[in-house]
């Protein structure tokens, strides 16, 4: 449990990376580049990334899984790796012939075509992605430092390179090369630790195991990265770069917490397959607590502060969406909750097929309710569709791991209740803190510090729950 939980601490700091850069790049483009530019560039970048998607083909999580099951087998896990990039090589090609099409039907979206170029080599480039396998060896310390470093260098290069409105090719070649590096420095390791030559044979028979999960990850990643495509069709490039920033500053603090959950993956594995159902079950209660614990903070904080966040980082220009904010101020526990039903649930014991039906029925909502909402009610339709849709996984998923056989922890109401009061106590220290009249970015900063440090304060000194969280009681 201590590799858990030292792997735990370094996949935090890499997600608390995630928050904390965005912070000095979000209000710098929000500044320098016009929301139609940023529209523009969030709408090539979510619609490529949505065929990298296609081309991994389930690959992602099954190599995780199949990797943390044959770490310890040299041979098998030479055959596997070789086989898993073979075939993600296959399907990207397959992928990119794919996208190659729907670039020219949707060619009115795509005014510049250096930015197509910039798609197409990040397509290219992630042909040979083989992130799964780190996470799959735990390999958590280089890919924090790895991650960490690199986006540091794309933050000094966005205040270098990235001037004015017409520097958005620059911003999202920035993006683009940034993960072009990354999958380098991977096949780079793969390769000298002599893991990997060509088996395009032995890629194609994994294609029967590794189908369904990937429908899994196509439908999961639809409401995830098409939003910004719907929202494109029906509303105006501005619209989709009003919508794109509010989304990305909760997906991006949320993944805080969500991010949490590929540290449980591997050794969840290894518990299942080892058939360890006691410490299995100690394992989820973990997680679903440390959710809990920290998902509610982090909703009801965004929901406070969205009057605050919008301007200092987006500017003024973006109040109109401070609304759209704290609607989506939900949306970090929502996710939370159903990522933990299904990936270290209903994934991790093969029942992949049942999460496929629940993403099924909410890819299904989601297109409906996203294209009536952004038609009608633009950004904020866009975010009333997203909620719904993700609320409707959420209860799907559960009802699908109440089906598991055994009796494996689903929810924890103390500590549920206890983290909502804990944040209540937010409401009296930002009004004491207004009652200041600070200018506005000191002024959000200190109100962020003392709401998190009040809250870790009570929870580390006062009330230790980190002490219980193997607990079998206290459910």
């Amino acid at each position: 449990m201590a590799k858990v939980q030292k792997n735990l601490l370094l996949n935090l700091s890499l997600s608390l990376s995630q928050v904390i850069f965005p912070l000095f790049t979000i209000p710098y483009v929000a500044r320098v580049l016009s929301p139609g530019s940023i529209g523009q560039v969030s709408f090539a970048d979510s619609f490529a990334f949505y065929f990298t998607i296609i081309a991994e083909f389930g690959i992602l999580t099954y190599g995780v899984r199949e990797v943390a099951k044959y770490r310890a087998d040299p041979v098998r896990l030479n055959q596997t790796v070789s086989a898993l990039i073979s075939l993600h090589v296959l399907t990207s090609f397959a992928a990119i012939l794919l996208f190659s099409c729907f670039a020219f039907l949707l060619r009115s979206h795509f005014p510049d075509p250096n930015i197509l170029f910039l798609s197409y080599l990040y397509l290219f480039a992630n042909a040979f992605a083989c992130e799964w396998y780190f996470y799959g060896q735990e390999a958590f310390t280089y890919i924090a430092l790895r991650s960490i470093c690199i986006r540091i260098v794309g933050i000094i290069a966005i205040y270098l390179l990235v001037q004015s409105p017409d520097d958005y090719l620059l911003y999202y070649g920035i993006i683009v090369f940034s993960s072009v590096i990354t999958i380098g420095l991977n096949f780079y390791q793969v390769i000298r630790k002599r893991l990997f030559s060509f088996d395009f044979k032995g890629g194609i028979k994994y294609i029967k195991q590794v189908w369904t999960i990937n429908l899994v990850s196509m439908l999961y990643a639809i409401p995830m990265l098409l939003d910004n495509v719907v929202m494109g069709i029906v509303a105006s490039a501005a619209t989709v770069g009003l919508y794109a920033f509010t989304v990305k500053i909760v997906r991006i603090s949320g993944s805080v917490v969500t991010d949490s959950l590929l540290v449980f993956f591997p050794s969840i594995v290894s518990l299942q397959s080892q058939n360890h159902q006691e410490q299995l079950k100690q394992q989820l209660l973990f997680s679903i607590r440390l959710i809990l614990l920290f998902a509610t903070p982090l909703s009801i904080g965004i929901f406070l502060l969205a009057g605050d966040i919008i301007p200092v980082f987006l500017g003024e220009q973006f109040t109109d969406v401070i609304p759209n904010l704290q609607l989506l101020a939900l949306f970090p526990f929502i996710k939370a909750v159903s990522l933990y039903y299904s990936n270290p649930i209903l994934l991790a014991s093969h029942r992949e097929k049942s999460y496929l039906h629940n993403l099924i029925v909410s890819c299904l909502l989601f297109f409906a309710l996203a294209f009536a909402g952004g038609y009608y009610y633009g950004a904020m339709g866009m975010c009333l569709a997203l909620l719904i849709s993700e609320s409707v996984l959420l209860l799907l998923n559960l009802a699908s791991v109440k089906k598991q056989p055994g009796r494996l922890p689903v929810f924890s109401a103390r500590f549920f209740f206890m983290a909502i009061g804990l944040s209540l106590f937010f409401y009296p220290i930002v009004y004491g803190i207004n009652l200041l009249g600070l200018p506005a970015i000191p002024g959000l900063v200190l109100k962020v510090i003392s709401c998190i440090l009040f809250y870790l304060v009570v929870v580390f000194v006062v009330w230790k729950p980190f002490g219980q969280l193997f607990s079998r009681g206290n459910k």
